[in-house]
């Protein structure tokens, strides 16, 4: 039985490698020249990794009031232009799915973010449900079963 620095030793050495998914791209390779994957179909699943339901209260200062009613064109010009910057400057994950489409794989791997988040969604019932923590993405073959890819991601609140 290793001890727990060793073991904590060899999993930062995989995490800093990608040999694990040089491996199982072997394994899904060979597993294809040998005929046990002849899937047609694949289905992406996505497991819960780590979770938690219960959320931390958090204090909001409270804001001022908007102005209401229409702005005027200056003022709407200025905010779009504020926007069009805001988005601009946002990490790969945290924009919108259009901005990603023409981004190359291994470009989207490297920035996965690593941190759990919080999430939160609204129940069939319109209650919030809050969770904490990962999830994967797995493409998996319909019939053999094998899972063909996998890609580890953060809840995200939107």
């Amino acid at each position: 039985m290793p001890s727990e620095s060793s073991y904590s030793r060899l999993i930062t050495k995989l995490e800093e490698s990608d040999i694990l998914e040089k491996e199982q791209e072997k394994v899904v390779l060979q597993a294809i020249a040998e005929g046990f994957i002849t899937d047609d179909t694949v289905v992406v699943m996505q497991p819960i990794l780590k979770h938690e339901t219960k959320r931390p209260k958090e204090e909001k200062p409270k804001s001022e009031p908007q102005k209401r009613g229409r702005k005027s064109k200056d003022e709407r010009d200025g905010w779009l232009k504020e926007q069009a910057e805001t988005e601009a400057n946002l990490p790969l994950y945290d924009r919108k799915i259009v901005f990603q489409l023409d981004v190359p794989l291994a470009e989207l791997r490297a920035e996965v973010p690593q941190d759990p988040k919080w999430g939160v969604k609204k129940n069939s019932e319109g209650q919030n449900v809050f969770w904490f923590g990962y999830k994967g993405h797995l493409a998996v073959g319909t019939s053999s079963q094998y899972i063909l890819q996998a890609l580890f991601f953060i809840w995200e609140s939107k």
